[in-house]
């Protein structure tokens, strides 16, 4: 019965048959939009959904947040030197070589090119300085526990080993004193 209908339908050439498959053609198309549109939609609200449970975090982190103990943090933070400090800075770091009772053998101080100037222009410059030093294992740890906490210097190599002459230990270390 079914199978007979459909052939009648599909041999029909009225106005109807046409207002018909032009209906069902509209049917189809409002579907899929539906569909689409729909899961547009479900998308924008968990888009939504999870930046409304960001804000909440952020409210929350900033009400929590402590101005004191972070300007008390920033305040404490090694900052560069200026660049008319930086011999300052290195004769310091060498200060606090001797008061540490080791011997400096050998120095060699890295010249500091003024900021802004060579060819790539850097926020932060430095100025490299290799020191070789010998002496006991207890005054090496003490120094190096101290070198890089007073200026912004950082170590950027450092080698340990023996002295052939004395047999005592030796360390040559090449240190960065940042500037701007």
């Amino acid at each position: 019965m079914i199978k007979m209908m459909l052939k009648q339908y599909s041999e029909d050439k009225s106005l109807f048959r046409k207002n018909m498959d032009m209906a069902l053609i509209l049917i189809v198309v409002g579907l899929v939009a539906i569909y689409f549109l729909n899961s547009f939609r479900v998308n924008m609200i968990a888009s939504y959904s999870q930046q409304y449970e960001q804000s909440v975090a952020n409210k929350t982190w900033l009400e929590e947040f402590d101005v004191s103990a972070n300007k008390k943090l920033l305040n404490n933070m090694l900052k560069p030197a200026a660049y008319e400090n930086v011999e300052l800075v290195q004769q310091a770091q060498l200060d606090l070589i001797r008061k540490n009772r080791l011997t400096i053998l050998n120095v060699n101080k890295g010249a500091a090119p003024a900021p802004g100037t060579g060819g790539k222009k850097k926020k932060i410059q430095y100025a490299e300085t290799s020191v070789t030093l010998t002496g006991a294992w207890n005054d090496i740890v003490a120094c190096l526990n101290e070198f890089e906490k007073n200026h912004l210097v950082v170590i950027n190599n450092l080698h340990l080993g023996t002295n052939p002459r004395s047999g005592q230990i030796e360390l040559q270390i090449k240190f960065r004193v940042f500037y701007v």
